[in-house]
């Protein structure tokens, strides 16, 4: 039997902070940081077997409860709302399979990014909902699940009327801003200028969120920026005047996945728990694939149907 619609409203125990800026599913290296998962306060209790990701899975029958750890941003995968709930693409497909699994009951805890791998490698969290891309590093700390959750369309942005770049392959010779944090697009900067020493992209770093960075390309402090395309898309909805300020070189499919890899996952834990959760929540990912649920929900959040990718 299905749950109740009201076993969809999430508990919300974290931190109310979050970061301003947007983060690309391209974005951090995912290692974990010095913050503790478990600063984010307690989950409230309920009558289900709430279990931590190094314990065995429940009995027959039972309901377990499962948080997940997320950092509530960024648009438009995740935000927390004015009611303190859980928004956006990746939590309403999350909202989706709970419907889907009545022996699990998906709760969400809003935690700092770092905070989300301290929280699975120390079992407070079987699951964690970030518009996380696959990478090496992580596979080998975490489980990734089978089904992806999204596909991103990677883009450039530019000040209007810069017309010196027109796509991926004009970039040499001008200059970028990177964070230095270890994201995909400044690993693949890094990566084109040594393979293009005689022609490299200038790094500019920054610590600016992406407003500001807006605003410095704009001002010609550097002449384009990575972004992903729904992001930009974001921004556009956000702040209609950035249609006369910017140029959005949108890249194809093949330019985006040279990049990074466009497609996104939730992670589990490394146990006999998360592996049992991964494969429910897998098949149930199927399924909401195959009944058009996730074309819907990404057209809706994401502007694009992101199934058949």
């Amino acid at each position: 039997m299905k749950k109740k619609m009201i076993k969809k409203l999430v508990s919300l125990v974290a931190a109310t902070t979050l970061a301003g800026s947007l983060l690309a599913g391209c974005g951090s290296s995912g290692n974990a940081g010095s913050a503790s998962g478990s600063g984010a306060g307690a989950v409230t209790e309920s009558e289900n077997v709430t279990i931590s990701a190094g314990e065995a899975p429940s009995a027959e029958g039972e309901v377990t409860t499962i948080i997940i750890g997320t950092s509530g941003s960024p648009k438009p995968w995740l935000w927390v709302d004015e009611d303190g709930r859980v928004s956006g693409y990746d939590a309403e497909v999350i909202y989706a399979i709970d419907e889907l699994l009545p022996q699990y009951e998906l709760k969400f805890e809003v935690t700092e990014f770092a905070s989300l791998f301290t929280g699975v490698d120390t079992g407070r969290y079987t699951m964690a909902v970030n518009n996380f891309n696959w990478r090496e590093d992580r596979a080998e700390k975490y489980l990734f699940g089978e089904e992806y959750v999204c596909y991103e369309k990677e883009a450039i942005y530019v000040r209007k009327g810069y017309t010196e770049i027109k796509n991926l392959s004009d970039i040499g010779g001008h200059s970028a801003f990177t964070t230095g944090t270890g994201l995909m697009t400044q690993l693949f900067l890094e990566q084109y200028n040594e393979e293009n020493p005689d022609n490299p992209v200038e790094l500019v770093y920054t610590d600016a969120d992406q407003l500001k960075q807006f605003q410095d390309i704009h001002a010609g402090v550097a002449d384009f920026g990575f972004l992903s395309y729904c992001s930009l898309t974001n921004y556009l909805e956000i702040y209609p005047t950035f249609h006369d300020d910017f140029d959005i070189i949108e890249l194809t499919d093949e330019e985006s996945e040279s990049i990074c890899s466009p497609f996104t996952y939730f992670i589990y834990a490394k146990t006999p728990e998360g592996e049992a959760l991964k494969e429910a929540v897998d098949e149930a990912l199927r399924e909401l694939k195959s009944n058009g649920t996730i074309k819907t929900l990404s057209e809706e959040y994401i502007g694009y149907d992101v199934t058949g990718r």
